[in-house]
């Protein structure tokens, strides 16, 4: 066997190693590896809402939480995950709001914006749509979060752990009658 082999057969094995992790490690583009499903947005956020907002109910040993409940800033978070799960497909109702009057909420703020454009009128107009979309969408997200919530409570059944969610404590001997 010659000396000169061995070297060289190691420098071979070494750049076919290489060759065989930088094909089986290629960079992956941000795109890919943050990519989840805007349903699995939804139902992740939502179950958070439920875990931090939620108030437990020992008579119906279940977790409970209204659309109204949560702060302005979750209602918006929550809103723009539903539209998005529904591949942004928002009825033109949803946003004119459910006043058809010529003096409607919505009519009034986009002729202000469009009359004058100032930060205070895009506000302004920001927050009606967004009225809009809630009282529209309202039904649609409280079945989400009462989706969440049961979801959260059979998760917490099923591991047997004390009830402690936050403030609320599961409490045995309260009546329930």
């Amino acid at each position: 066997m010659n000396d000169r082999s061995i070297p060289h057969s190691n420098m071979q094995n070494q750049e076919d190693f290489n060759s065989l992790i930088s094909s089986a490690y290629q960079p992956v583009t941000l795109k890919e590896r943050n990519y989840m499903s805007h349903e699995r947005r939804l139902y992740d956020f939502t179950q958070e809402l439920a875990h931090r907002y939620g108030n437990y109910d020992t008579c119906d040993e279940s977790q409970i939480l209204a659309l109204e409940d949560l702060p302005v800033h979750e209602q918006s978070k929550l809103l723009q995950l539903f539209i998005e799960s529904i591949d942004r497909e928002i009825e033109s109702e949803a946003i004119l709001g459910n006043d058809y009057s010529i003096n409607s909420d919505y009519n009034c703020s986009l002729l202000f914006f469009l009359d004058r454009d100032s930060p205070e009128n895009s506000a302004n107009l920001a927050a009606v749509i967004q009225k809009n979309l809630i009282t529209y969408y309202r039904d649609s997200l409280q079945k989400e979060l009462d989706q969440a919530c049961e979801d959260y409570t059979r998760a917490l059944q099923e591991a047997n752990e004390p009830y402690n969610l936050g403030d609320y404590y599961y409490d045995n001997d309260r009546d329930c009658g």
